[in-house]
This record gives structure tokens, sequence and C-alpha cells, in this order.
């Protein structure tokens, strides 16, 4: 698995809501490590995860004017 998945897609516009991969690293509680390799499309993250990164989009989404 390698390149731009649904997932990856969903991390990389909530770290630009959010303000970058170290932020939404910290906000999701996990490591970056892990985050860059999910946003590169290398691994899979939890659906858990994956929940929590459409929630900051939808609140990024609707917070704006």
């Amino acid at each position: 698995m390698d390149g731009e998945s649904p997932y990856s897609h969903t991390l990389k516009r909530a770290a630009e809501i959010i303000g970058g991969e170290a932020q939404l690293a910290d906000s999701l509680m996990v490591s970056r490590r892990d985050l860059s390799r999910w946003i590169a499309g290398l691994e899979l993250p939890s659906l858990e995860v994956h929940i929590l990164a459409l929630d900051i989009i939808a609140r990024g989404s609707y917070g704006r004017t």
C-alpha cells in the first residue's frame, strides 16, 4: 500500500485545518512517525483515528465563515 487513499487524504486535510502534522499527532494522541506513515499511505490508521480526523475536519468546516 503506497500513495493517496481516503485515509491519507482525510489526515492531510485534518492537518491543514489544525495547523500541521505535529499538532494533528498531538490532538490524535499518536506518534508523529505513525501519522507520517499513514499520510504517506504506507499503513492504515485505526478506525478510531480516522473518525477523530473526520471530526476535526467537520468542526473546522463549520467553524469557517
